[in-house]
């Protein structure tokens, strides 16, 4: 699928050598410097990986889910998403809901831990977002999102953890 995007793409000038390292550079400052945001720390003490902040952020936004839904958002094999699962469970943070009507359906409900700490990763997230955009203009601000857009993935709001 990303080779047909980038198929798709306008011909644009070869990228100079130096201009990847440049970027992931910038990149790599602009992660650290968010990690390092106010309220960054007090995530870093909580053991929850990326890929279970994502899935904790995506079922805090669309409600229970089935095994399999959650497993394509994540782009993850559904015995990956399975193990993934079993460590939010552990965590108490989410429970597992068998159908009354069918018992090989299963669908993943947050707990009020876990709605609590999705809740708490977003506004550490968009805190440590504002005071890196803050450094910028408006149209700067604009500028950038435009470009992150354009150069990556752009995935609906909706789908955003």
């Amino acid at each position: 699928m990303l080779s047909q995007e980038m198929s798709r793409t306008p011909k644009t000038p070869p990228v100079e050598d130096k201009t990847p390292m440049e970027f992931l550079i910038a990149l790599y400052g602009m992660f650290r410097q968010m990690s390092m945001a106010p309220g960054s720390r007090s995530l870093q003490k909580i053991k929850t990986t990326p890929q279970e902040g994502r899935a904790l952020g995506w079922l805090n936004q669309h409600g229970p889910a089935l095994m399999s839904e959650l497993a394509d958002f994540m782009d993850i094999p559904l015995s990956t998403a399975t193990s993934l699962v079993n460590r939010l469970v552990e965590k108490k943070q989410v429970v597992r809901q068998r159908s009354e009507e069918d018992r090989r359906i299963v669908r993943v409900h947050l707990t009020p831990a876990g709605q609590r700490l999705s809740q708490r990763m977003l506004e550490v997230h968009l805190e440590a977002s504002k005071l890196l955009l803050e450094k910028l203009g408006r149209d700067d601000q604009q500028t950038l999102i435009t470009l992150l857009r354009k150069a990556g993935y752009n995935p609906p709001a909706k789908d955003v953890c």
